[in-house]
């Protein structure tokens, strides 16, 4: 419904972000991210695996919430180890998106007096500390250089059907280790 209200509308070009998704769905423009996921290694090695599915399924748009979404505390040396390795994972991602509720959160209250949902800490690439910063921006940099390349993979996806995220099976589907390979993708054609 809202992809149709988008096209009466006059949108030429519509994406919407979603969580949920079925095949058949990039037709109505699907932008799915893999919805509020903790901020722990678990959920990480997850989301590679949902991408590859992602792409299996015949929707290029994927992304994740870079860092998770729920439990990460920007003062944890853990949880900024755990955010560079997803920020990495995410500049050879369909989309990359930086979001998440971290922590400590900070109470809200309105002019009244009365509470309000609490607002999560910092989430810029700064917050993290400057270590952590230096390796953001210089992953900020890369996905900038990639940028035609990705945009050539993502006309790929619409003009051949080809995933984003691809599965080594899919450009090594003679070779059975390949279809056992849960840490592991391409971004686009080798």
């Amino acid at each position: 419904m809202f992809y149709e209200g988008q096209k009466a509308a006059g949108q030429a070009e519509v994406v919407n972000l979603v969580r949920c998704a079925w095949a058949g769905s990039q037709r109505y423009g699907a932008l799915v991210w893999s919805g509020d996921i903790h901020s722990d290694w678990v959920d990480f090695r997850r989301q590679i695996t949902a991408g590859v599915h992602m792409g299996v399924a015949g929707i290029p748009w994927f992304t994740t919430d870079i860092g998770g979404f729920h439990g990460g505390d920007i003062a944890d040396p853990g949880f900024r180890e755990l955010l560079v390795r997803r920020f990495q994972f995410a500049a050879f991602c369909p989309v990359k998106r930086m979001h998440g509720h971290r922590q400590p959160s900070e109470e809200i209250r309105a002019a009244d007096g009365t509470a309000r949902q609490e607002t999560g800490a910092p989430s810029e690439l700064w917050s993290f500390g400057e270590d952590v910063y230096a390796i953001l921006a210089r992953y900020v940099r890369l996905r900038e250089a990639l940028r035609p390349y990705t945009r050539r993979v993502m006309d790929e996806a619409h003009t051949d059907g080809q995933p984003v995220m691809r599965g080594v099976f899919h450009e090594f589907p003679a070779d059975p280790v390949c279809w056992d390979l849960a840490d592991q993708y391409l971004t686009g054609a080798i």
